[in-house]
């Protein structure tokens, strides 16, 4: 089964070889036109093309369509972010959020007052050292978050041909890569492929140090406003039941599967019918949640991993601490075992910038003690009990 979604995105031939036009359902624009004339030779093979993964919103044109019949049957969710009649990001982000549109500026706000912040989309050219040494660091990302969750990341199984093919499709304006930069650090990086005025945000990974300040959030934000000053009409970001999709989502469609077959195919015409009966059935399934019940009873959830920084606690310091009990600690060159989660959330709590932070150790008991400019922090290791 073809997966049509992915591989237009990936411009496989197959795709342009069949269809004479690609446009979007509800006003007509363009995505593609097939320069070639249409001929009386099949498209295909005279057997059923099953195709899997086709978005509604758009309306696809089979080349010699009058020997064909298409079967479509619903089956998930996509979502995604139309862009028509809005001027600005923020104009999005005060029609989607309403009064909680606040929430997503507090967070840009907190992240640029903590740290030295920038952003950069690469589109149309990239350097190959900047290529590799960004690419290195969203699989270090990706590897990071999910061991945390003792989970696999999907991603990572194709991760080779992601690597190897996606460098030249960056020079060639086929894709883009998103950073959020703090000073010379990726601390969140996007994936993105374009196709025609869609740009499809497909794989993307955050330094989990800075879990506290929303850099997915964020990272939708300035793609939005990216999207919108280069007159892109949709910020596309596919399938997979999440919240964040949700929320930031004012077009949620329907993935489609749709059989395309020759008209007088009793046998194709048979395929339809099974695969409408089976999608059914499967849209039941998931609507009941039974598919949950038996997940759970072929395989326990993996429990997540314990971090470092959940052996950690912070409390107000008083205000009476004597300071020769402490020794200043570098801890950037990581010649402490405090955790950099733990002053990435002291920061996040109390906005204090990276560059007035004091790190020190207590001589008495090894505690540690963070002082930025307006606050300071108790940070103590939390003994476990044996048995």
């Amino acid at each position: 089964m073809i997966d049509f979604f992915d591989d237009l995105f990936d411009r496989k031939s197959w795709v342009f070889n069949r269809y004479t036009q690609i446009s979007y359902s509800e006003d007509g624009h363009t995505l593609f036109e097939s320069q070639d004339a249409p001929n009386d030779t099949l498209p295909h093979s005279k057997q059923a093309l099953p195709l899997k993964f086709v978005p509604d919103y758009l309306a696809l044109e089979l080349k010699n369509k009058h020997l064909f019949h298409i079967g479509k049957v619903n089956h998930v969710k996509g979502y995604s972010i139309y862009l028509d009649g809005f001027a600005s990001a923020e104009d999005y982000l005060k029609k989607q959020f309403r009064s909680k549109a606040k929430t997503i500026r507090r967070y840009t706000k907190r992240l640029e007052s903590c740290f030295n912040i920038s952003y950069k989309l690469y589109h149309g050219q990239i350097d190959k050292a900047e290529y590799r040494f960004i690419m290195d660091a969203l699989e270090s990302m990706k590897e990071k978050r999910f061991d945390r969750r003792n989970d696999k990341d999907e991603s990572l199984s194709h991760w080779e041909y992601t690597r190897e093919t996606t460098f030249a499709r960056i020079n060639k304006k086929q894709a883009s890569l998103f950073v959020i930069y703090n000073e010379t650090k990726p601390i969140e990086i996007s994936i993105n492929f374009h196709f025609d005025n869609i740009l499809y945000s497909c794989i993307s990974s955050y330094d989990i140090d800075y879990s506290k300040f929303g850099l997915g959030h964020i990272e939708i934000f300035k793609q939005i406003e990216w999207c919108i000053q280069n007159n892109y009409k949709v910020f596309e970001m596919g399938r997979g039941d999440l919240d964040y999709k949700r929320r930031w989502s004012n077009k949620i469609y329907f993935f489609q599967y749709q059989l395309v077959y020759p008209k007088g195919s009793i046998i194709a015409l048979f395929k339809l019918i099974i695969l409408k009966a089976f999608l059914s059935i499967k849209v039941y399934i998931k609507s009941k949640k039974i598919h949950l019940y038996f997940k759970k009873l072929l395989k326990s959830k993996p429990n997540p991993i314990e971090n470092d920084a959940a052996q950690y606690k912070i409390i107000p310091a008083e205000n009476d601490l004597v300071m020769d009990s402490f020794c200043p600690i570098d801890h950037m060159k990581g010649a402490t075992k405090i955790p950099l989660e733990i002053i990435r959330n002291f920061q996040y709590t109390h906005t204090e910038h990276t560059s007035d932070l004091s790190v020190y150790q207590s001589k008495k008991d090894g505690n540690f003690l963070i002082k930025g400019k307006n606050s300071k922090a108790r940070i103590l290791l939390e003994k476990k009990e044996t048995l």
